[in-house]
C-alpha cells in the first residue's frame, strides 16, 4: 500500500522493485503530483541492463517518470517485467535515448509456467530507441490479460509494439503464448527496420491470440499492423 513520491529532480540510477504489493494495495513509486516537471531517471555511466526491473512481483506501479540515457545496451529495457506476477501497470511514462542493440523502452517476458496477469501499460511515450532486432514495447510469452492504451511510440528502429507467442527462448512451453488482451488508442509514428530491408509493423501480433486492436494510428512506418504465427 505505500506510494513513493519522488520530487523533480534527476536521478543517476537503475532501480529494481524489492517486493510486491497486495491486492488492493499496491507498491506505487510515481512523480510527485504537483512538482515543476517530472522526475528524471538517468542510466549515464550506470552499469546494469535495464532502468527498472519488476522481477516476479505483483500489484506494482510505476507512474509519471522521465527514463532515459540506456546507453551502450545489448539487451535492456526503459522498464523491463520478467517473471511472473499479476496485476502491474506502467502509465504515463516517457521513456527515450535507450541505445545500442535491443535497446527497448517496455519489455514483459513471461518466463514463468504461471501467467504475467492484469499488465497494464498506458499513456507512456517511447521515442528515440534502438530495439532492433526487437522491439520498442513487447510482450512475450505466458501473459494472460494484458491492456496496452493510449501510448505513443515513434522514430525507433524496428517494431513498434509486438504481441508474441512461440519463442521458447523466452518461455518454453509454445502454447503459452501473450492473449487476452487488448491493444487500443495507441499512436506509432516512423516504426522502420534498420536491417533486413524494412519489414518493421507499427503493431505487430507474432503468435500471440485472442487479442482485440482497435482505434490505433500507425504512420510513416514499415507496415502498418502486420500479423504472423
Amino acid at each position: 500500500g505505500d506510494t513513493i513520491e519522488v520530487d523533480s529532480g534527476t536521478y543517476m540510477e537503475k532501480l529494481e522493485f524489492p517486493a510486491s504489493g497486495t491486492p488492493g494495495l499496491p507498491i506505487t513509486l510515481r512523480g510527485k503530483p504537483g512538482a515543476p516537471s517530472r522526475p528524471v531517471l538517468d542510466g549515464t555511466g550506470v552499469p546494469g541492463a535495464n532502468m527498472i526491473l519488476i522481477d516476479s512481483k505483483s500489484h506494482v506501479a510505476v507512474v509519471g517518470f522521465e527514463i532515459r540515457n540506456n546507453l551502450a545496451v545489448n539487451d535492456g529495457s526503459g522498464v523491463r517485467v520478467i517473471g511472473a506476477g499479476s496485476a502491474i501497470a506502467i502509465r504515463d511514462n516517457r521513456i527515450h535515448e535507450m541505445r545500442g542493440q535491443h535497446a527497448m523502452g517496455v519489455t514483459v517476458y513471461a518466463t514463468e509456467p504461471a501467467p504475467i496477469s492484469g499488465l497494464v501499460i498506458d499513456g507512456n511515450e517511447i521515442y528515440d530507441c534502438d530495439p532492433a532486432t526487437s522491439e520498442a514495447v513487447a510482450i512475450n510469452g505466458n501473459v494472460d490479460g494484458f491492456e496496452v492504451t493510449g501510448n505513443v511510440v515513434r522514430d525507433v528502429d524496428n517494431i513498434g509494439i509486438v504481441m508474441i507467442g512461440g519463442e521458447t527462448d523466452i518461455q518454453p512451453d509454445s502454447t503459452l503464448v501473450a492473449r487476452n488482451g487488448v491493444v487500443r488508442g495507441n499512436t506509432v509514428v516512423r516504426a522502420r527496420s534498420s536491417y533486413g530491408g524494412g519489414f518493421a509493423a507499427g503493431i505487430y501480433v507474432d503468435g500471440g491470440r485472442d487479442i482485440l486492436i482497435e482505434n490505433n494510428v500507425v504512420t510513416e512506418s514499415d507496415l502498418g499492423i502486420e500479423i504472423g504465427a
